[in-house]
């Protein structure tokens, strides 16, 4: 297990598995490849958004389920 802490966040890596901890109180918890969100994650930023689904990259892509305030 490994923990960083960075200007706007906290990650802690398990293997290929991360969680990110923004100061913001956005969170993401999923597969992480070489320094960035891909594969699987969950993503969320209260009274804004939650996205569970697929990532590439650093970006949602593939398939994924995306929900904010509108719905």
């Amino acid at each position: 297990m490994t923990i960083r802490k960075y200007s706007n966040c906290v990650i802690v890596l398990i293997d290929l598995v991360a969680i990110l901890s923004y100061f913001s109180g956005h969170v993401y918890f999923g597969g992480w490849v070489n320094g960035s969100k891909h594969g699987l994650g969950f993503e969320w930023l209260p009274g804004k958004f939650v996205y569970y689904g697929e990532y590439s990259r650093n970006k949602r892509d593939g398939y994924g389920v995306f929900k904010n305030r509108e719905g």
